[in-house]
This record gives C-alpha cells, sequence and structure tokens, in this order.
C-alpha cells in the first residue's frame, strides 16, 4: 500500500469516533479513502462493469450507509427490525446487471473484490480471494459500533 494511504488513514482515525447515522460527509471521506485503496489493485482484481453475481449475496449496510443512499438517491429506507440472511435474490439497486446506485454504494461492494477467474464467482462454497485490509476492518468496526449493527440492504430497501 503506498505510504501516503497510510498516512490519509492517520488523519481519517480520529474522525471515526464521530460516526453517526447523520454524519454523511465523513462516509464519503471513508468511501473516496477505500476507492483510492482499491484502485491501487486495479491490475489484478478480476472484476469488471456488468458482473453482479455478487449482487445476489448479502450486502450487510449500516444506518448511516442506508441514510446517505436514501439522501443521494432520494429512495426512502425502512428501519424496522426485519433482519435477513442468505439471500439469493438480487440487491433492489441492480438493474439490467448494473448497480443503479453505483456512485453511492455501501462500503461492502467497494471492498468486495476478487483476484480470481470471474467464472469461478457464485459458484457453491466458492473460497473468493477478497481484497483484506487492516484498514478496511478498522473502517469497518467503527461503522459497526457507531451504527449499532448491519442489516442488509434489501432490509432497509425493500
Amino acid at each position: 500500500m503506498p505510504q501516503s494511504l497510510v498516512f490519509e488513514f492517520e488523519n481519517i482515525k480520529p474522525k471515526l469516533q464521530s460516526l453517526n447515522k447523520d454524519n454523511i460527509n465523513l462516509l464519503q471521506e471513508i468511501y473516496q479513502y477505500i476507492d483510492k485503496i482499491v484502485s491501487t489493485q486495479d491490475k489484478v482484481i478480476s472484476c469488471s462493469k456488468g458482473c453482479s453475481r455478487c449482487c445476489k449475496m448479502d450486502i450487510q449496510i449500516t444506518e448511516l450507509e442506508a441514510n446517505y443512499i436514501s439522501k443521494m438517491t432520494k429512495i426512502q429506507y425502512t428501519n424496522n427490525n426485519k433482519i435477513s440472511n442468505k439471500h439469493t435474490n438480487n440487491c433492489p439497486f441492480l438493474k439490467n446487471d448494473l448497480c443503479s446506485i453505483y456512485e453511492y454504494r455501501p462500503l461492502y461492494c467497494r471492498y468486495h473484490v476478487i483476484y480470481s477467474n470471474p467464472d469461478n464467482c457464485g459458484l457453491p462454497h466458492e473460497q473468493e480471494e477478497k481484497f483484506s485490509n487492516s484498514f478496511i476492518n478498522k473502517i469497518q468496526m467503527y461503522n459497526l459500533i457507531c451504527n449499532k449493527g448491519y442489516k442488509d440492504i434489501r432490509d432497509w430497501f425493500v
């Protein structure tokens, strides 16, 4: 990882303590940072536009992310007690095998990438090589703590 991204994380880290469901500016800063990290891997990532196999998996997002998507797209989200998992149906934002909210996609969708042959995506029990980084894990942990957990995107947006 480029040293500049390590320094950038050090600047973001103290701000993570203030994450709440209304802190959209900080969420955008985190998303930009994650996008920079993932872009350093562009030459080895197998994902491409139109490949939507991962859009049938569980996509865990926080209320902060649901609020962000709602504000940016004007699509209302529902904050109920529904929690589901093991999805096989498409993400509600997948349209014609493209993400209709790509610019506003959640953290999970930003860092869920694979390095293996994309033809292997979606196979049962496939062991995908996810881009895993301790910085991303820390951001996800803070997001989880500050937003009282995750729910699947299908539970927020019906």
